[in-house]
C-alpha cells in the first residue's frame, strides 16, 4: 500500500468507521497502482477525511482541495 493509500486509511480508522468499512476501502486502497491513484480516489471520501489528510501531510485544506480538483480534470 501506497504513503497516500495508507494516509486515507489512517484517517478512515480515526473517524471511527465500523471494521467491515475498513476492510473494504483497506482491500480498495491496497490496489491502487501508485500515488496518483490513491490522490485521485480521495475525491470519492468525505471532507473530513480530506481534511485529515491534509492535517497528517501538513497542509492547508483548501490547498489539498485546490489539488483534488486539478486531478480530476485528468
Amino acid at each position: 500500500m501506497n504513503y497516500i493509500a495508507r494516509l486515507i486509511l489512517e484517517a478512515l480508522i480515526e473517524q471511527g468507521h465500523d471494521d467491515a468499512y475498513i476492510e473494504e476501502k483497506r482491500i480498495e486502497l491496497s490496489g491502487h497502482t501508485g500515488k496518483f491513484c490513491s490522490l485521485l480516489s480521495l475525491n470519492c471520501f468525505d471532507a473530513d477525511t480530506t481534511r485529515k489528510v491534509a492535517d497528517k501531510v501538513g497542509v492547508p485544506v483548501d490547498d489539498l482541495k485546490t489539488t483534488l480538483h486539478t486531478i480530476r480534470e485528468f
